[in-house]
């Protein structure tokens, strides 16, 4: 992903109110916190869907599921365009 240093962590310690803000004039935080449950179970199945990159199979995009979750690791999502 090609974006400044300076937004690594944007959305660290924002309260909920603040996830969703522009940032300069080219770069936008919307990210969207929920409680998927409690207890052992739902955190094995939270980790799972993230080291499987879930949140990015969306049909017309995707990322490999065997892609690696290394810090500095090269990730490549593809999409599907009209």
């Amino acid at each position: 992903l090609n974006y400044p240093q300076s937004l690594v962590g944007a959305t660290e310690d924002a309260a909920p109110n603040q996830l969703s803000r522009q940032v300069g004039t080219s770069w936008a935080i919307d990210a969207h916190k929920i409680k998927l449950g409690s207890g052992r179970a739902t955190y094995e199945a939270a980790r799972e869907a993230l080291a499987n990159w879930a949140q990015f199979q969306l049909g017309w995009a995707g990322v490999d599921p065997a892609t690696g979750t290394a810090p500095g690791a090269p990730v490549v999502v593809v999409a599907r365009t009209l």
